[in-house]
């Protein structure tokens, strides 16, 4: 019976805190002047709520509680507003969102706000946040201090796709500037299969930037790369299908800059040529991956096209290697399926762009 006052009590404590919380929350008092004992009072409700969630559940009072709440909003505003309990354990959570969204915030009550919720509610519960804590456009000191208190690796394999270049790219630097760079070539070899990621990562390559630590950073990248493309041949379609389609303009941009990335690319842009085979029909032939090929239902007939295109329209070094490459692979046996690629990608493209080239010095990997 003690037991079960104890509980009763500690639920109308946890209740009132919640709406006084919820008092402060709808009138903004947090962005205009929170103090460091009200976001210690908030946290703190938190914790309570979701350690007393389980003991409402065992006892089948979750609803006995949320109608408390509900009255409660009734009394204050005359309306019915409906609250679940799994609600209360996101509210801190919500006002560490507006922390890092709101402009008038400043970085040390960024900074209090988050030292607090990791002492209170433990490193486990930051990733609730989601992409409301990374996915903005901050990238000043406060963000990047804050992400350094995490458990970052986890952070990037979780929401890899909400990071942006310029995030991304800061995190990285720190890794090269605490000397932790096989962090960069861990997250490239597991994460690089989301598009998104990708996007970004590739974008870091592109950008012009003469930082001695962005440097090392886009060495490392580009050898983490190239690593990739060159053991996950036939074995990650997801791979590459982000590269090839989802990133393919992208990605002829790096190779124009990066010729190391750009040889085993166009190898295997080759060897999805190789593994195409024709099949006659009564009006038409088709063009397919052998059955025998791994990335069979991934990669088209239409995407190796388009891919090819896409080098071809480049004036750079990309363009230059493939309209030679091409040129070399239709003098060899089995060459219909790059005759019918290039009539595909169009031959007054091909030919301008060869004669425009013609005095070009001939590319070979090294």
């Amino acid at each position: 019976m003690e037991s079960h006052c104890i509980e009763v009590h500690s639920m109308r404590q946890i209740l009132e805190c919640f709406c006084f919380f919820l008092d402060k929350y709808e009138h903004c008092e947090w962005m205009r002047g929170v103090t460091r004992s009200e976001i210690q009072e908030a946290f703190q409700c938190a914790q309570e709520i979701e350690n007393i969630c389980s003991v409402l559940e065992t006892k089948g009072c979750v609803t006995a509680f949320e109608n408390k709440l509900i009255e409660w909003h009734k009394i204050k505003y005359g309306i019915t507003a409906h609250y679940k309990v799994q609600e209360f354990t996101a509210a801190c959570d919500l006002i560490l969102s507006n922390f890092f969204i709101t402009s008038r915030v400043t970085d040390e009550v960024l900074i209090s706000a988050t030292n607090e919720y990791l002492h209170i509610c433990g490193r486990d519960r930051f990733h609730l946040l989601k992409e409301k804590l990374i996915c903005k456009k901050h990238t000043h000191d406060a963000v990047t201090s804050v992400i350094d208190e995490l458990n970052t690796t986890f952070l990037l394999q979780k929401y890899k796709s909400a990071l942006g270049c310029e995030l991304l790219k800061s995190i990285w630097t720190k890794y090269v500037r605490c000397g932790e760079k096989s962090n960069i070539s861990n997250c490239i070899r597991s994460a690089c299969t989301d598009s998104r990621f990708l996007d970004s990562v590739l974008r870091i390559l592109v950008k012009e930037d003469y930082n001695e630590e962005v440097k090392i950073m886009k060495k490392i990248i580009t050898e983490s790369l190239v690593l990739k493309m060159s053991i996950e041949n036939e074995r990650d379609p997801v791979f590459w299908h982000a590269v090839l389609v989802t990133s393919r303009s992208l990605i002829v941009a790096v190779c124009d800059l990066y010729p190391e990335i750009l040889f085993v690319l166009i190898k295997f842009i080759v060897y999805i040529g190789k593994s195409m085979i024709i099949e006659f029909t009564e009006r038409n032939c088709i063009w397919h991956l052998d059955k025998s090929a791994k990335l069979i239902a991934d990669l088209s007939f239409d995407d190796l096209v388009n891919v090819v295109r896409c080098f071809l329209e480049s004036w750079g070094l990309a363009g230059n290697y493939m309209r030679r490459t091409l040129q070399d692979l239709k003098s060899q046996p089995g060459c219909s399926v790059w005759v019918e690629v290039e009539r595909q990608c169009g031959l007054p493209v091909l030919a301008k762009c060869l004669v425009s080239n013609s005095k070009d010095k001939k590319l070979t990997p090294t």
